[in-house]
C-alpha cells in the first residue's frame, strides 16, 4: 500500500502522536485518516525492534548496519511517554522502553525474564497472553481499548497495538507493543455521552412540555370559545326576557286606559301581572349586571387595575352578612338549608370587605347552584394563630379528582355544559384572584361520597 505521505513525514506524525498531540488534532492538520496513523505506529514498532536489538539479549543483530532513519526510531521508543515493549514466544519480556519500565516499576534488567503473570493480576495476564497467542499465530496487528487494573488497585483505560515480532527471515519470533493512557480521553467521551444524553433528555422534556403547552393552548382556546357561547346565552336570556315582559306591561298599560270602575277586579288582576312582570324585569337586569361586573373584575384583576379598599373588619360580620343576602336564592330551595358557623371572638382582617363578601357569595352561589337538597353551611374561624379561615361546604354532587385542580382557571365549569348550568365559570377564579391578592390561600375539597367544600385562608390582622 502506497502511503500518502514521504517517509519523513510519517516520522514526524507518530512523533508528534507520541508526544502527546491528541489524534484528532493530527489527523485534521495533516489530511489523513485513522487508519493510515494507526499503521503507522506499527510500522514505527517494526523499525523500533530493529534498531533495538542491540539492547535486547537472545535476539540477533545487526544494529551497526540499521538505516539511520531505524537507529532515530530506537532512539525515539526510549525517549517518548508511551509504554513500548517486547516479548519472545514464551510470554517472555525481551525488552521494555523506560517509560513501560516505569508504568512496572522495574529496571529493564529486572523486567527482562520475566512474563505477565509476574506482573499482573491472573485474570489480566491471562487476556494478555492470549492476545500475543493470538498476535503470533496469525501475524495480524492487534488493536484495542481496554482497562488496565495496576497492583496496587487503581486502574485507567489504555489503548494497546501489538504486532509480531519477526527475524531477518520473516519467521514470528515473539510479540512487540505499545500502549498509552487515553484515561482522559475516556473522560472525555464519557462526559460528551452524558452530555448527549442530558442534552436529549432536556430536549425530550422540553418537547413535552411544549406540547402540553400547545395542548393547555388549544384547550384555552375551545374553554374561551365555549366561554363566548356561554356569554352570548346568558345575554340572551334576560335580554329576551326583559324584551318579552316589557311588550306584556305595555300591552297591559294600555287595557288599564279602557277599564272603568265597574271592572275593577279585572283591574287588579292586570296591574298585579304587570308588578310580576316588572319583578322579572328586575330580577333580569340584575343576571345581567353581576355578567358584566364579573367580566369586569376579572379583567381588573387581571391587568392590575382593580381599585381595592382595604380595611380592618371582623371577618364574622361579613360572613354573616353574605348569608343574609343569600336567603332569598336559598328560599327557592326549601330542600337545601342555608347555615353559617361563626366563631365566638372577632377576626380582624385587613382587606376590601366588599371584595370578601363577593367571595362568600360567589361560593354561596355555587354551592346552591350545584346542590338538589341537604345543606350548604358557611364556617368562619381562626388557624395556627395566624389565619383568619372560611369554608363553604355543601351536600350536592361534588367534583372529580380529574376537575378539581381545574376549577380556579377562567372560565372552566367542569364536565357540565355552560349553557346547561347557568354561569360564565367565572366566579371561582375570581375568587381566587381575590384570596391570592392578600396573600392567602384557597382550595377546594371533595370527597369520594359527594359534596364539595371551598376553603380559604387570610392573614390575621395583627393590629397598628
Amino acid at each position: 500500500m502506497q502511503d500518502s505521505k514521504t517517509p519523513s513525514e510519517i516520522y514526524r506524525i507518530v512523533l508528534e502522536g507520541l508526544q502527546g498531540t491528541p489524534e484528532t488534532e493530527l489527523l485534521e492538520a495533516n489530511g489523513i485518516t485513522e487508519a493510515e496513523h494507526r499503521r503507522w505506529k506499527i510500522l514505527f514498532l517494526s523499525a523500533a525492534r530493529k534498531g533495538l536489538e542491540t539492547e535486547t539479549s537472545g535476539l540477533p543483530g545487526v544494529a551497526a548496519l540499521l538505516p539511520a532513519r531505524e537507529a532515530n526510531f530506537a532512539h525515539l521508543a526510549n525517549s517518548i511517554p508511551h509504554a513500548v515493549f517486547c516479548k519472545d514466544l514464551g510470554g517472555n519480556f525481551l525488552y521494555g522502553n523506560p517509560a513501560y519500565c516505569k508504568a512496572m516499576h522495574l529496571s529493564l534488567e529486572e523486567l527482562r525474564g520475566k512474563n505477565d503473570y509476574d506482573l499482573h493480576a491472573p485474570e489480566a495476564a491471562k487476556k494478555y497472553r492470549s492476545d500475543d497467542e493470538w498476535v503470533a499465530a496469525t501475524g495480524e496487528i492487534f488493536n484495542c481499548q481496554e482497562r488496565h487494573v495496576r497492583p496496587d488497585g487503581g486502574s485507567k483505560w489504555i489503548e494497546v497495538v501489538k504486532a509480531p515480532l519477526r527475524d531477518e527471515e520473516g519467521r514470528t519470533i515473539g510479540v512487540m507493543g505499545m500502549f498509552w493512557d487515553i484515561t482522559r480521553q475516556k473522560e472525555i467521551e464519557r462526559e460528551l455521552c452524558e452530555a448527549s444524553a442530558n442534552l436529549e433528555y432536556r430536549v425530550a422534556r422540553r418537547t413535552e412540555e411544549l406540547l402540553e403547552a400547545n395542548r393547555r393552548l388549544e384547550e384555552g382556546v375551545k374553554l374561551k370559545n365555549d366561554f363566548m357561547s356561554a356569554v352570548s346565552h346568558e345575554l340572551r336570556t334576560p335580554l329576551t326576557s326583559i324584551l318579552g315582559f316589557a311588550s306584556l306591561i305595555r300591552r297591559d298599560a294600555a287595557n288599564v286606559r279602557t277599564l272603568t270602575c265597574e271592572t275593577l277586579p279585572q283591574t287588579r288582576r292586570v296591574i298585579t301581572r304587570m308588578e310580576s312582570n316588572a319583578s322579572i324585569i328586575t330580577d333580569e337586569g340584575l343576571r345581567l349586571k353581576r355578567l358584566i361586573d364579573n367580566l369586569l373584575d376579572l379583567e381588573k384583576i387581571g391587568s392590575g387595575k382593580m381599585t381595592w379598599n382595604d380595611e380592618v373588619f371582623d371577618l364574622n360580620e361579613v360572613a354573616r352578612a353574605s348569608a343574609e343576602a343569600m336567603k332569598g336564592q336559598f328560599a327557592a330551595k326549601p330542600q337545601v338549608e342555608l347555615g353559617h358557623i361563626l366563631y365566638t371572638d372577632p377576626i380582624p382582617v385587613r382587606a376590601d370587605s366588599d371584595r370578601i363578601k363577593q367571595v362568600f357569595i360567589n361560593l354561596l352561589n355555587n354551592a346552591a347552584k350545584f346542590t338538589e337538597k341537604g345543606r350548604v353551611e358557611l364556617a368562619v374561624g381562626i388557624r395556627d394563630g395566624r389565619w383568619a379561615e372560611a369554608r363553604v361546604t355543601d351536600t350536592g354532587r361534588g367534583i372529580s379528582k380529574q376537575e378539581i385542580d381545574r376549577i380556579f382557571e377562567q372560565y372552566y365549569q367542569g364536565a357540565q355544559p355552560l349553557i346547561q348550568e347557568s354561569g360564565t365559570g367565572l366566579g371561582l377564579p375570581i375568587c381566587h384572584q381575590i384570596i391570592t391578592h392578600y396573600g392567602g390561600k384557597f382550595w377546594a375539597e371533595s370527597p369520594e361520597d359527594g359534596g364539595a367544600s371551598f376553603h380559604f385562608l387570610l392573614p390575621l390582622h395583627a393590629g397598628d
